[in-house]
C-alpha cells in the first residue's frame, strides 16, 4: 500500500502489528503483517538489526568506530559478532530522495526498518539504516517521502 505507515489508524506501522513503539526502544519483536513486502518466513528488519555496523551501536562519522572490513567497494562488509570472526556483505543501493525529484545513485546504502518514529514536528517518519564511506547511521530517521529498499531478515 502507498501508506505503509498510518499514524491515525489502529496500526502505527502496517509492516509490523506492534501498535506502540517508543522512540527510544531499540529492541522489540517485529510481528509481520500481510502488508510486509518480504517473502514468507522473512520480515522487514528490526530497528537495531544493523547497529552492529558501528562499534558504539549509534550514528557515527568517525571511521575508527566503523565495525567494517576493508574499503567500501559497491557495498560494505560488516562484522556480525563481537569476536569479529563473521562478516556480512551489504551492497549499496539506490534511494529516491524527494529533494532531487528522482532516484539518486551514489555509493551509499539506505534500507527501511520496521520502526515508525514521530518527529518533534509531529510528522511521522521511519527509522532506517544509512551508510557510506564517511558515515554509518544505524539510527537514522527519514520522512516517508523517501524511497528505499527493505532488507528482509529471517523471522
Amino acid at each position: 500500500p502507498s501508506y505503509w505507515m498510518a499514524g491515525a489508524s489502529s496500526h502505527i506501522n502496517l509492516w509490523n502489528s506492534v501498535t506502540t513503539i517508543s522512540n527510544s526502544a531499540l529492541n522489540y519483536v517485529v510481528r509481520k503483517t500481510i502488508y510486509d513486502p518480504c517473502p514468507p518466513g522473512f520480515s522487514v528488519m528490526q530497528k537495531n538489526t544493523l547497529s552492529i555496523a558501528s562499534k558504539t551501536g549509534t550514528n557515527t562519522y568517525d571511521s575508527a568506530e566503523f565495525n567494517t572490513v576493508g574499503e567500501f567497494n559497491y557495498g560494505m562488509e560488516i562484522f556480525t559478532d563481537k569476536t569479529r570472526s563473521n562478516t556480512l556483505f551489504l551492497p549499496f543501493s539506490f534511494a529516491r530522495i524527494p529533494s532531487t525529484r528522482g532516484a539518486l545513485s551514489y555509493f551509499a546504502m539506505h534500507v527501511w526498518s520496521a520502526a515508525p518514529t514521530k518527529l518533534s514536528t509531529g510528522v511521522w517518519a521511519a527509522s532506517n539504516f544509512g551508510a557510506n564511506s564517511s558515515m554509518i547511521l544505524p539510527q537514522q530517521t527519514m520522512t516517508l517521502a523517501h524511497g528505499m529498499p527493505v532488507l528482509p531478515q529471517v523471522n
